[in-house]
């Protein structure tokens, strides 16, 4: 969708301005929806948890209980989905680069520009120019993404019960054994 809506604002050109216009309004209007529809259902789903009730019924006001309950658990996914949408949107640069369509390469490195360049030296046997610009395209999308995953697995404290619970059971796991061992 947003490799469609950068070509459609481009004109099909792909100008220095343009093409940079181009790829951050479509890259926005298709993934700002998304931020809003996760807060949205957590911010639901959270004004049914017996923590929030018990709040109110503690007497806490209206702004404590959004601050300091809401907010901050309805925005701990946040930066997981942050940096899986810039993993896709260097993807979709790349597609758009790719394409034609993407920033004018003279004003920008532009990864799949350079890729489709490299495509007719891979038929005469020079394919090591193809080589390093899909590299940096799957390294760095890989790179993101990871960070992303490992960002979420230390922020969420589900994860981090289960972490301890894993811990807690290879360590007695192991004096098991070694108790074994012995006798």
């Amino acid at each position: 969708l947003a490799l469609v809506m950068a070509i459609a604002i481009s004109g099909g050109q792909s100008s220095a301005w343009g093409g940079i216009a181009a790829a951050a309004l479509s890259i926005t209007v298709v993934f700002i929806p998304q931020y809003f529809r996760v807060v949205r259902a957590e911010t639901l789903r959270l004004k049914a948890e017996p923590f929030v009730e018990s709040a109110i019924v503690l007497g806490a006001s209206k702004t404590r209980i959004i601050g300091k309950h809401i907010f901050r658990n309805a925005t701990r996914t946040l930066p997981l989905i942050f940096t899986l949408n810039s993993s896709e949107a260097i993807l979709t640069l790349a597609g758009l680069g790719f394409l034609g369509f993407g920033i004018e390469p003279t004003s920008a490195a532009e990864w799949g520009y350079d890729l489709n360049k490299a495509l007719p030296d891979v038929t005469s046997g020079v394919w090591w120019t193809s080589v390093f610009p899909g590299l940096a395209i799957v390294l760095t999308v890989l790179g993101i993404t990871l960070v992303g995953e490992s960002m979420n697995d230390l922020n969420d404290p589900r994860l981090r019960v289960r972490r301890k619970a894993k811990t807690k059971a290879g360590a007695a796991g192991a004096r098991d054994r070694k108790a074994e061992a012995r006798a």
